[in-house]
């Protein structure tokens, strides 16, 4: 079950696996009843899916916890917390696909493929060596694993790792721009942003949080070539901020367009003429923006969980 220890005045339990060797801190209020119970299967997929999505240093800093055990959100300067329900995981076979060689590839790297724990079963989705048998099948069919002599251990196959490396290319590249007016009046606008962002799966790029030593037009438009699409927010109007959306419009990129409502019906700040035209997100208040700019980005652009 893991040994129990103090953090930050909760009690919370210390999982490792001999494969798997980063650590997972666990809530106590995580366990159904009482503190004999074990986590639902769905909820240890998700908090391993998240492990492997992070390095060694990141995990060894986090505790998972569930707001359906827990009324206040728990804060701690030394650790983060995450919400295991708030964990997305693969939506349909394909995407189940590459999570599963990614932590294949995460647990295992270039050494022999042989389950042995039920944590490791977990990391491709199993519920025991039946469905492990199954996914490792899959995995072989898509030619992404190849079996060993035994016909009962694998190894990543040559085309397995040119997947791998596409996949790490297209994460990298998973990103949204976001173009706004930077200003006391638009912090929490940007932080609103940001969240709508991840929660569609993709990484939000901010450019004056971006560390460079150029000037800044170049990488405006270095970040905007790389970008999978751009966010315009234009409660607070700013040309920068046009600009930057006709940059993304010039190469294809999908935009979308938000405004806070009372904004949008002020004379004296109602977005561009042209703008108004086009179909926009009008929100009311933060929470309404994270929701709707997640289904719209979903809608438009897709969505591809971080699950590793």
């Amino acid at each position: 079950m893991g040994n129990r220890f103090n953090v930050s005045g909760r009690i919370v339990r210390h999982y490792q696996c001999k494969n798997i060797k980063r650590h997972c801190l666990l809530e106590e209020g995580l366990f159904y009843n009482n503190m004999d119970e074990e986590l639902s299967i769905e909820r240890q997929i998700k908090i391993l899916s998240d492990i492997l999505s992070k390095s060694e240093y990141e995990t060894s800093r986090t505790c998972y916890y569930s707001k359906e055990f827990n009324q206040n959100e728990p804060t701690s300067q030394d650790y983060e917390f995450v919400d295991v329900d708030s964990i997305r995981l693969p939506q349909n076979h394909f995407e189940k696909i590459d999570s599963a060689l990614m932590n294949v590839y995460h647990i295992f790297g270039d050494r022999t493929i042989q389950f042995t724990e039920p944590l490791e079963f977990m990391s491709i989705y199993a519920r025991d060596s039946d469905e492990v048998d199954a996914m490792i099948s899959s995995l072989v069919d898509f030619g992404y694993l190849s079996l060993n002599e035994d016909g009962v251990s694998s190894v990543i196959s040559k085309e397995g790792w040119k997947h791998i490396y596409d996949i790490e290319r297209m994460e990298t590249d998973r990103t949204g721009f976001i173009a706004i007016e930077f200003s006391e009046k638009t912090e929490i606008i940007i932080e609103t942003l940001k969240k709508g962002i991840e929660k569609a799966g993709f990484n939000p790029i901010v450019i004056k949080d971006v560390e460079h030593n150029n000037q800044i037009v170049p990488e405006i438009r270095k970040y905007i070539e790389r970008c999978s699409f751009l966010v315009m927010d234009c409660t607070c109007p700013n040309l920068g901020a046009y600009y930057e959306a006709g940059i993304a419009v010039g190469q294809g990129k999908e935009v979308i367009i938000c405004c806070r409502e009372d904004s949008f019906n002020s004379s004296e700040s109602r977005p561009h003429f042209d703008i108004a035209q086009q179909s926009m997100i009008i929100w009311k208040d933060p929470t309404d923006l994270v929701e709707r700019l997640a289904k719209r980005i979903e809608a438009t652009v897709g969505t591809k969980p971080k699950w590793y």
